[in-house]
């Protein structure tokens, strides 16, 4: 189920399933302490596990 939203200039759906997985993940962020990390940060940890995982093959 979708529910709509009006803004001045934008009208839109949001996903409700889609809106409470982000509530819950933005939750799990906070408790685990990253939720204030930078789009940057979080492509650097990315982009480190990856490395890890090829050079673990």
């Amino acid at each position: 189920m979708a529910s709509i939203f009006m803004t001045e200039d934008i009208t839109f759906a949001v996903n409700v399933k889609g809106l409470e997985a982000m509530r819950a993940a933005s939750m799990i962020a906070e408790e685990n302490g990253i939720a204030e990390m930078t789009l940057d940060e979080i492509n650097a940890e990315i982009a480190e596990a990856r490395h890890e995982d090829l050079h673990q093959r």
